[in-house]
């Protein structure tokens, strides 16, 4: 697997980590819906299960939007002009989907999405 696949499959990982934790109540629909993303790209073979275990064991434990933003603009680094819009359109979709996935727009989960989308344009 190439670094900058690695790399993106990290990030969407710690973004919903963190989107998941951030209302202060981890729903078992969110758990659910960021693992059956990830079980989905095993399935495609975007990664083998032995290269996500891997991924996501090197996930950060102490997620903020501070560091998700800089991963996300490193991430952009890599991309093409071409695909940077698409990217970020693809993870502010992901973002969306993991927010309500439990039903319940939070404000926390409200104001971390705004200001993940203002510092990543």
């Amino acid at each position: 697997m190439d670094k900058k696949k690695k790399c993106l499959i990290k990030h969407i990982i710690e973004l919903g980590k963190f989107f998941m934790e951030c209302d202060g109540n981890v729903d078992d629909r969110e758990i659910k819906f960021i693992k059956d993303y990830t079980d989905q790209m095993v399935t495609n073979k975007e990664a083998t299960l032995e290269e996500m275990k891997t991924i996501e064991e090197s996930v950060r434990q102490e997620l903020t939007i501070d560091y998700l933003i800089d991963q996300t603009k490193l991430l952009l680094m890599y991309a093409t002009y071409e695909e940077k819009e698409s990217l970020l359109d693809a993870l502010s979709s992901y973002i969306q989907k993991v927010i309500m996935a439990d039903n319940v727009r939070h404000p926390n989960e409200v104001k971390y999405y705004k200001e993940w989308q203002n510092r990543t344009k």
